[in-house]
């Protein structure tokens, strides 16, 4: 989208009669996105009635595992089978997970559900994204792409809200029912997106996937194996670092990769950058996971007031990203008239420099029109170079006037006139002197 067309408005966007398709996609999105946030706060409660609380931090590391696989195969598959077949099966494959972890007896099982919601989930999200590229006109995208932004940042807040509600009445298994009747309701709505399919897309790479999908596994299983001692869980954590590592390193060989290439190199922003959204989630993360658990084993806290404190943290970070969001912006607009001033300081004392060199006798100034002007020691347009006055000219550069220095001492040394100035004072002058 060019910068001369004008954003277009709601109204432009119902005009193409897809806005109440787009709608229903929404609620894809909103069922990936809040999924997480809501089990944290209704995981406490399930591990008290079907046990397993070593492995409740499977239950987020396998679903965002499948939402990572859905992610990078959705859309060769959707290629193959169409927009309309591939939300459908996605849709379903969520529907059976909560479906799943709704009845399980155990943990085992639920954590199978899991793994189907993280694939099921992680396909519809990427569908949204292939619908509005195949859906709507390019000029449309950046609307749709804020309504999809704004749902992650609801699901941020309801998403506990709902999820400690279910617990605090002791239905913890409702809250998978209600998310798979969500999920029907796409399926249904499938139905009306397009079926056309685009071919099959390229591969991916079998190797990298499974390192991956190893290394996630090896640093879930480091907080399930403490009982065993903790050089067990340190070297299990330790080899899925490795295994993550070496996922990095084939991944950025690989013509369609995941992370960008530079990612592990930390000399470049980009290796920098993943570096610190790393960290970041290494550090938030925990809290999400095991912070409703911790809450109401040391301190008596209901799953309802755990979930309102989850809500803060999200309440929290969203706050800070838009209140943040165009600091980058002002500080460079703040630099930029300092420097233009520093570059102004810096060409009048060349230019005060150069004038008294020629008053006392140590240069001349060339009387013939594009011919370069010498100072003794140098050449003015290499001071024109260094101060960056008039573009940028260099050694030998003409602009058909008296050379760079026409450029370098605004106009007065430069006029046609051929005079050369005398005097050190009017010399001075000319260069922007008091």
């Amino acid at each position: 989208m060019t910068h001369t067309q004008a954003v277009p408005s709601w109204r432009d966007v119902a005009a193409t009669g897809q806005l109440a398709k787009f709608t229903l996609l929404c609620l894809g999105v909103w069922l990936h996105a809040a999924d997480s946030l809501l089990v944290a706060t209704v995981m406490p409660a399930a591990v008290q009635e079907i046990g397993g609380v070593a492995f409740i931090n499977w239950a987020l590391a396998l679903y965002h595992l499948g939402s990572i696989l859905a992610a990078v195969v959705t859309g060769s598959i959707t290629g193959r089978i169409g927009l309309r077949a591939g939300l459908a099966l996605a849709a379903m494959l969520y529907a059976a997970g909560c479906a799943a972890s709704a009845v399980a007896p155990a943990i085992g099982p639920m954590l199978v559900g899991r793994l189907m919601q993280g694939l099921g989930g992680g396909g519809m999200m990427a569908l949204v994204y292939v619908a509005i590229h195949e859906i709507f006109p390019e000029r449309f995208w950046p609307r749709l792409l804020v309504v999809v932004s704004t749902i992650w940042g609801a699901s941020a807040l309801c998403g506990p809200l709902i999820g400690g509600l279910f617990a605090e009445a002791g239905l913890w298994r409702w809250a998978f029912w209600a998310f798979a009747g969500q999920a029907v309701i796409v399926v249904a709505a499938a139905a009306f997106l397009p079926s056309r399919r685009s071919g099959p897309g390229g591969g991916w790479a079998a190797l990298p996937l499974s390192l991956l999908v190893l290394g996630t596994v090896g640093i879930a299983a480091a907080g399930a194996v403490t009982a065993h001692g903790a050089v067990v869980a340190a070297l299990l954590g330790l080899a899925g670092l490795g295994l993550l590592y070496a996922f990095a390193l084939l991944d950025a060989r690989h013509d369609r990769h995941l992370l960008p290439v530079d990612a592990l190199d930390l000399r470049r922003p980009v290796g920098n950058g993943l570096l610190m959204v790393l960290a970041l989630a290494a550090s938030t993360t925990p809290f999400g996971t095991y912070g409703p658990l911790l809450l109401g084993l040391l301190f008596g806290v209901g799953p309802l007031t755990a979930g309102y404190m989850v809500a803060l943290e999200s309440i929290a970070w969203t706050w800070a990203s838009i209140a943040t969001a165009g600091v980058m912006g002002r500080a460079e607009r703040g630099v930029d008239p300092l420097r233009r001033r520093a570059d102004r300081g810096r060409r009048r004392r060349l230019c005060r420099r150069h004038a008294r060199r020629i008053a006392r006798g140590r240069g001349r100034l060339s009387d013939r029109p594009g011919r370069r002007v010498w100072h003794g020691l140098g050449l003015y347009g290499q001071a024109d170079r260094r101060c960056g006055a008039g573009g940028g000219a260099g050694p030998g550069r003409r602009f058909g006037f008296y050379g760079p220095a026409h450029w370098l001492c605004r106009g007065r040394f430069g006029q046609r006139h051929r005079r050369e100035c005398r005097g050190t004072r009017r010399r001075h002058r000319a260069c922007g002197g008091a």
